[in-house]
């Protein structure tokens, strides 16, 4: 599904994609991916952007797999 080699970064790919002409709105879902050569670790998320019929966007990021209190965690 991903393409070339992972050396690093970020990497995203469209997975779905609605559009209503009757309302105007659409949704398009990506599969994040983002590698860390530091840490060995690879983080996959899923991102979610709704349009409306006025231009706006809603960006939305679901984070299933992060440690609870994460964000309440010293930064150094």
């Amino acid at each position: 599904m991903w393409r070339g080699l992972n050396r690093g970064g970020s990497q995203m790919i469209l997975i779905a994609y609605e559009y209503d002409p009757e309302t105007e709105k659409s949704q398009s879902v990506y599969l994040l991916r983002h590698h860390s050569k530091v840490k060995k670790t690879t983080l996959e998320q899923k991102l979610t952007v709704k349009n409306d019929a006025f231009g706006r966007f809603k960006p939305l990021i679901e984070l299933e797999d992060f440690r609870k209190g994460l964000a309440n965690a010293k930064q150094c």
